[in-house]
This record gives structure tokens, C-alpha cells and sequence, in this order.
């Protein structure tokens, strides 16, 4: 069950909370090693966006990204989840 605030309201949620960007940003910092990300990997940073169209304009296909992204419809590089 999902609750609304969760995080504000109890300590192990906003632990779990922490916990998990630490380890989102680990995961983070070691693909921008391996493929030179940048930005913040979600769709709505257009660091990450400009960076993933780059890549893909290079010829290049990542398997780290997710191409059924909405930022990519329109491009050959979109595939329909399903």
C-alpha cells in the first residue's frame, strides 16, 4: 500500500528514503565512469537529456538507456514498451 507523505511520517520510510538515493548516486557516479553521463539521469534534467541525444546522434547505443523514454519518441532510437 502506498501512503501519501510516508517518508515525513516515519522514520524508517524517510531512512529507507535516504538510504536509497545514496545508493542511487554510488550507482550514478560509476556509470558516469564507464559511459560519461551526465546530468541527473532523469528525464526532466536537460543536462541528462542533451547528453543522451549525443550519444544516440553518435551511432551509439547505450544499454543503460531506457529507450522507451518519452524524451525519445519521434526518434528511431524509441521502442514501445509491451
Amino acid at each position: 500500500m502506498v501512503e501519501p507523505k510516508a517518508d515525513s511520517k516515519y522514520a524508517v520510510v524517510s531512512a529507507a528514503s535516504i538510504i536509497a538515493k545514496v545508493i542511487r548516486d554510488r550507482r550514478l557516479d560509476v556509470l558516469r565512469l564507464m559511459y560519461g553521463v551526465r546530468g541527473s539521469g532523469y528525464p526532466a534534467d536537460p543536462e541528462t537529456v542533451s547528453w543522451v541525444m549525443e550519444v544516440l546522434n553518435k551511432g551509439l547505443r547505450p544499454p543503460i538507456i531506457r529507450y522507451s523514454w518519452s524524451t525519445l519518441e519521434g526518434t528511431e532510437a524509441f521502442v514501445e514498451e509491451g
